[in-house]
């Protein structure tokens, strides 16, 4: 599981955003042990909110 999935996972938005506009290698599309990536499990999560750019 990478750090993305894990703010995903528990919701925290603040780290999640601040990972992706500072982490210059922070691979999106890396998946987690079930082949899933971070917009996999935002779209499953029925929760538009979570996939709003």
């Amino acid at each position: 599981m990478t750090s993305l999935h894990a703010y995903f996972y528990y919701r925290d938005q603040v780290a999640f955003q601040r990972q992706l506009a500072t982490a210059s290698s922070t691979d999106v599309n890396a998946r987690d042990w079930l082949g899933r990536t971070v917009l996999h499990l935002a779209c499953a999560a029925l929760d538009a909110a979570a996939t709003v750019v």
